[in-house]
């Protein structure tokens, strides 16, 4: 049994790579004394993957003074959990994680999605110091590199806008998902409804696996996104269930709680997609009380994942209507 009652900075010295990593597990439950950052940092280096694993996850919960080990865990002799996981704790780290922007910059050429989309998450919460970063990834034009850059700037939102007449280039020069990203991204950073409208077009064009790109990336918008509700619910009735099932999680996303998007979402629970009526069952929680029978019904699904997820929402409404009200202010 290892020795809990040694410092950590010794713990992580000793030979024994199962011992290095007890101490690095111990470090991460829940209520543990957080150990230096500079005693964490060299485990980076550690010869023991998985105690490297662990190390990282601890160095993403503990702020800026932690990037620099981060920005080391990115290096390409990583592995791409690793480097994966560090881009999440970079994420975490917020504007602080700007000297990380560049390595960051070089994960979205990765070939692993895993690794593109926390090291574009990341660059999107560092804000403005890394628009230098995702402006050149543009520049990509086409491809995984380019798609992912514009996410991060929509993302970031109206940070962004000296990007927007780069935005403005790559949509009208580009085709497929890129462009979707790029329009969409546009209309988050500049914040106006009319540029949603090449996004509409798509919707409701003849390409299956493009109009549910469109409506997914149209679900980021949130609010931005609300007043294409009468256009994603008709895709509630779309042949292709991918289709069905995207625009049911996109109304939820855009916070559509218009009784014609619930009476739509109800005609869903039976539809013969699993993915589609589990959407539907978390798009319809937030409707409260007056879609509690069909949560109910949808609670006694085939599926156990659409079952679990419309007993959840009822289990919300049922906590909510027993919480105490607020005192009134003064």
């Amino acid at each position: 049994m290892p020795d809990v009652s040694l410092p950590f900075s010794e713990r992580i010295r000793d030979e024994r790579p199962e011992r290095r990593l007890a101490a690095v597990a111990e470090a991460l439950k829940p209520g543990a004394e957080r150990p230096r950052t500079e005693d964490v940092a060299p485990l980076v280096d550690d010869a023991d993957e998985s105690v490297r694993q662990l190390a990282v996850v601890l160095l993403g919960q503990m702020g800026a003074a932690a990037v620099p080990a981060l920005v080391r865990a990115l290096g390409q002799k990583q592995p791409t959990l690793i480097r994966a996981f560090a881009a999440s704790g970079l994420a975490q780290a917020g504007s602080g994680a700007s000297p990380a922007a560049e390595a960051l910059g070089t994960c979205l050429a990765s070939p692993e999605e895993s690794l593109r989309i926390p090291a574009a998450l990341a660059l999107s919460r560092i804000g403005a110091s890394a628009l230098p970063v995702l402006r050149r990834a543009l520049a990509a034009r086409e491809g995984p590199t380019a798609v992912l850059a514009a996410r991060s700037l929509g993302w970031m939102g109206r940070d962004a806008s000296p990007a927007a007449e780069d935005l403005k280039r790559l949509s009208a020069s580009s085709s497929g998902e890129t462009r979707i990203a790029a329009l969409a991204a546009l209309a988050a950073v500049t914040g106006s409804a009319k540029d949603l409208g090449p996004l509409t077009a798509i919707v409701q064009g003849s390409d299956r696996a493009l109009r549910k790109e469109a409506i997914d990336r149209i679900g980021e918008l949130k609010d931005l996104g609300r007043g294409l509700a009468p256009v994603l619910r008709r895709c509630l009735e779309d042949s292709a269930a991918p289709v069905r099932a995207s625009a049911a999680l996109a109304l939820a996303r855009v916070g559509s709680r218009e009784a014609e998007t619930r009476e739509a979402l109800i005609r869903l629970r039976k539809d013969p997609d699993v993915q589609a009526r589990f959407h539907a069952a978390i798009a319809l929680a937030p409707f409260g009380d007056s879609v509690a029978q069909t949560l109910r019904e949808m609670a006694g699904d085939s599926d156990a994942g659409v079952a679990a997820v419309a007993a959840a929402g009822l289990h919300a409404m049922k906590a909510s209507a027993t919480a105490p009200a607020q005192a009134p202010k003064g």
